[in-house]
């Protein structure tokens, strides 16, 4: 992998009435990511995540291991036919994260998953094949399936000074239990998180004297936050799991 990909990823679980005034407090530091649509504070992310039958990923993070893996899908907004989808794992070892990334149209995602036909579908050039190989390899040799669909608002700034550091406002996230791979966008009901909003931090280098000011004027604390475990001990699936498996 990229060793540019490599950062550091920091996690500040907040509450929804702390966003206004935490964004006022980064405004002269931050500069709004380019990403976002016109008119808006922020966009919408769709995530589906894979796991084992038995929640092996869930299990690791609940454990606290420090190298592991998450694999999931990616949509941003409405989404539509033509909307890419990228396919994704990411990997944690401590509080640095690595990405493989790889994007395919919306409209081909359920073929490609049938057929793996990467050549065919894969968007971008040949490390985004060999990233997008990983992703499948991954699903089929662990028998990797979808186990919940996530959904939340995030606001994403760069360091206005600093373009390695990335603060993100996520908040009202809510998720469905076992998706079906293709319905990352759909409009099913999807249930409130009861931890719902987080800030995070990712760079590469140090975190500048400002943004550690700021952490602690507003008290926020450094804190394990995982969407992917939240939103699975909101369905209760893991415990479910687990008994059915040995009544």
């Amino acid at each position: 992998m990229d060793a540019r990909r490599d950062r550091y990823e920091l996690k500040y679980p907040a509450t929804q009435d702390t966003l206004e005034p935490l964004r006022r407090a980064f405004e002269p530091f931050v500069v709004r990511d380019r990403h976002t649509p016109p008119g808006k504070v922020g966009y919408t992310i769709h995530s589906i995540y894979f796991d084992t039958p038995g929640f092996d990923a869930y299990h690791q993070k609940v454990d606290g291991l420090q190298h592991r893996y998450k694999v999931r899908l990616r949509g941003y907004n409405e989404g539509a036919d033509d909307a890419p989808v990228v396919l994704e794992i990411k990997r944690k070892d401590d509080r640095i994260v690595s990405k493989a990334r790889a994007w395919v149209l919306h409209r081909d995602l359920d073929t490609l998953l049938a057929t793996g036909d990467v050549e065919r579908y894969a968007l971008g050039d040949d490390r985004a094949k060999e990233d997008m190989c990983r992703f499948l390899y991954r699903i089929r040799r662990h028998g990797l399936r979808p186990v919940v669909l996530t959904r939340y608002e995030r606001e994403a700034y760069f360091g206005r000074f600093n373009n390695d550091l990335r603060i993100t406002l996520d908040s009202s996230l809510r998720s469905r239990a076992f998706p079906g791979a293709t319905e990352l966008f759909g409009r099913q009901p999807v249930v409130r998180a009861r931890r719902d909003t987080v800030v995070e931090v990712k760079h590469y280098g140090a975190s500048p004297s400002w943004l550690k000011s700021i952490v602690s004027d507003f008290g926020l604390r450094r804190a394990s936050f995982s969407k992917y475990c939240n939103c699975l001990d909101d369905h209760d699936l893991p415990r479910r799991s687990s008994a059915q498996t040995n009544p």
